[in-house]
């Protein structure tokens, strides 16, 4: 499934040069307008790529995530590299809308 931030509108941060996002990309569960999420972050000033952590060894994947300050990925699609996150760095989280509880929260 793909899933779109397009109703998002990020507030104005400015740029903080330093700053590198990695958004974690996949195939069958991805953000469905990955591509337009990664120049936004861009144009502020941030680094930003998109990684499929299941075509990297697991040393590169620790080396790529230790050196991201936000980690972002769709909910269950192998955040579990979330553990190599530095000290201070961010996760998030995107939760899919509409799911096999028909859009509520599993009881």
């Amino acid at each position: 499934r793909s899933f779109s931030l397009a109703q998002v509108h990020p507030p104005d941060v400015g740029a903080r040069p330093g700053v590198r996002v990695l958004l974690l990309h996949r195939e069958k569960r991805g953000i469905a307008n990955e591509r337009e999420l990664l120049d936004m972050v861009r144009g502020n000033g941030w680094a930003a790529e998109a990684l499929d952590m299941g075509q990297l060894s697991l040393r590169e994947q620790v080396k790529a995530v230790g050196a991201a300050h936000v980690l972002v990925g769709v909910h269950g699609n192998g955040q579990a590299c979330a553990w190599f996150l530095r000290a201070g760095a961010a996760l998030v989280d995107i939760q899919p809308h509409a799911t096999t509880t028909g859009g509520r929260s599993p009881e």
